[in-house]
Formats: structure tokens, sequence, C-alpha cells
């Protein structure tokens, strides 16, 4: 496994940049490098990679989710209070705004055409896929895709400035 100073290099930006997308703690990322580098250069030094930087790309992320599990488990563990954690039942007030809520979103939903309504509820509510819609309407997947953003930008619209009022 003889690699150049300039691979080494742009394999730890890459790795770099990669964990700083999954890592919370910016300070964990070169101990994480550091570790995956080793690990990496550990490996039977007879084998070779197809595909070396996706290699360390991998053990990085390993590391990443094993470090997250230790810090999330000793977190969880240390500090529980059972107290915190017992069920309430919901406000009257967190059941009216559900309430109004619905009450908006139908009335965002009789805003679309019926079409495209009839697409998002397929594809929300029944859970079908785009192909599926497609076939059932005799529309093209394309167009399928084109209802689903007007409606899903319609709706963030209109639910948005419902909870902007409120």
């Amino acid at each position: 496994m003889a690699m150049n100073a300039s691979t080494i290099i742009s394999y730890q930006n890459a790795l770099h940049r990669y964990l700083f997308m999954r890592v919370a703690e910016r300070e964990e990322v070169k101990d994480i490098t550091q570790e995956a580098f080793l690990r990496f250069f550990r490996a039977d030094q007879d084998q070779t990679f197809e595909n070396p930087l996706g290699y360390l790309l991998r053990i990085g992320r390993n590391l990443a989710i094993d470090r997250s599990r230790r810090t999330r488990s000793f977190v969880c563990y240390s500090s529980i209070n059972e107290d915190e954690y017992l069920s309430e039942a919901p406000a009257q007030e967190d059941t009216l705004h559900l309430e109004d809520l619905q009450r908006e979103l139908t009335l965002a939903l009789d805003g679309l055409t019926p079409r495209c309504r009839a697409v998002f509820l397929m594809r929300r509510q029944d859970e079908m896929s785009v192909v599926e819609i497609s076939r059932d309407l005799g529309i093209s997947p394309r167009m399928v895709q084109k209802y689903l953003i007007k409606a899903t930008t319609h709706l963030h619209s209109v639910l948005h400035t419902f909870e902007e009022l409120r």
C-alpha cells in the first residue's frame, strides 16, 4: 500500500470533508481522522484495495458511529431521571392547535386542482410509488413529480403562513 504524500493529503482532505458533515464535535474530526489512517495503514500490507479512498472513508464512518454510540450511551445512562420521561397528556392548547392545523391542511388541499390533490394523497396517504401513480392515472412519472412539487410547495406556503400567524 505505497502512497505518495500528495495522495495521502488528498485522502486526508476528503476524509475531513466527509467527517465534518457527519460529526457534531469538530474536535473529534482530527482524532477520528488520525485513527482512521492508523487503521488504514495497519491493514494487511500485501492487500491492494480497488478503492482505497472508499475504504478509508468507511473506516472513518465506522469510527464516527462508534464514538457517537459511546457518547450517547454515556450521556443517557449517566443522567436519567425517570420523572422527566413520564408521559403527559397533551395540553388543551396543543389539541386545539392540532385541530386548527388539520383544518388549514384540509383547506390547503382543497386549494389544489383535483388531479394535483389526487396525486399528493396517493403518494402521501396511500404510500403509492411515483410509477404506480403514473400507471393508475395514465400520466408520465415526470408529471407525477411535477404535481408533487406543486402540491408540496403550495401546502408549505399555506401552512407556513398559518404558523407565522399563530
